[in-house]
């Protein structure tokens, strides 16, 4: 497979709210990616907690309990991983329905979702910001070590050592927020 990367779509069954259980199948789904060759594993939107936790995101455990399972599953994710993982993030006492990039036993970024749908039976603008407003700003999240940002820029070592992926979109503004970026520069 020189000169390719899997990329793997991850549908954990999901245990409503229960985020501690759900760091646990998302841990177990991207070890079966790395024994598949698996580069690159995504997971749906708001994946720790699932989607329908209505106001429950608005309780302080629920989040602490999405920070601890972040911080968890970037130290004990298979090496040779890039995941991307959805999680209710609280960014300036807001809150933000995010793609979370983890790879290498770091949080490499958390994007907020810009459009949110607000009919039928979706309210995600009773509960989630846009990312929007984010859109050229770079804010850090201290519990996680990371920052957020509209757009992310990684590159990652595939399972092929010869081969690596480069998935890009527009560039932060600040350096620690573009891996990419803050190598070149040193």
């Amino acid at each position: 497979m020189r000169g390719l990367v899997r990329v793997g779509a991850a549908v954990p069954s999901l245990a409503l709210g229960n985020v501690k259980e759900n760091m646990k199948r998302h841990l177990a789904m991207m070890r079966e990616a790395k024994e598949k060759h698996v580069s690159i594993v995504t997971f749906p939107e708001l994946s720790l907690t699932g989607y329908t936790c209505g106001d429950l995101f608005f309780q302080r455990r629920l989040l602490d309990d999405v920070t601890d399972a972040l911080l968890t599953l970037k130290n004990e994710m298979p090496e040779g991983i890039l995941a991307v993982v959805g999680a209710p993030l609280e960014i300036e006492g807001a809150l933000y329905n995010c793609a979370v990039v983890l790879h290498k036993g770091e949080i490499i970024s958390a994007v907020p979702k810009t459009f949110l749908p607000n009919n039928g039976e979706f309210y995600e603008k009773r509960w989630f910001q846009s990312g929007d407003a984010r859109r050229d700003a770079s804010v850090a999240i201290p519990k996680l070590k990371t920052d957020v940002c509209r757009q992310a820029i990684f590159e990652t070592a595939c399972a092929s050592a010869s081969s690596c992926a480069r998935i890009c979109g527009r560039r932060c503004r600040r350096a620690r927020c573009c891996p990419l970026k803050a190598r070149k520069s040193s």
